[in-house]
């Protein structure tokens, strides 16, 4: 048993060492999301304008964050859904 071990995380390593994503091999094998996922929506005055950004902290601060991290532009980041969804004061 302690052999098996051995020998299936050598082929693991040798595994994630060679494989090349470009190949797209496991494609073949593993299924892709059913729905491509949406990019967010841009508007002349959205998270990308200091004063909205200002104004709407939490629906911003995510797409802000993350901008930051990926060194993003902030002209990208976009019109996220606003944070949390609140209808006549109440959190829906």
């Amino acid at each position: 048993m302690d052999r098996f071990v051995c020998i299936l995380v050598a082929i693991s390593v040798i595994f994630i060492l060679t494989y090349k994503p470009e190949s797209k091999v496991l494609e073949k094998y593993v299924s892709s999301p059913s729905a491509p996922l949406l990019p967010l929506t841009k508007q002349p005055d959205c998270c990308g304008s200091d004063t909205y950004r200002a104004n709407h902290h939490t629906q911003c601060e995510s797409a802000y964050y993350h901008n930051i991290q990926f060194g993003q532009p902030k002209e990208e980041m976009g019109c996220p859904a606003r944070q949390p969804n609140v209808l006549m004061g109440a959190i829906v």
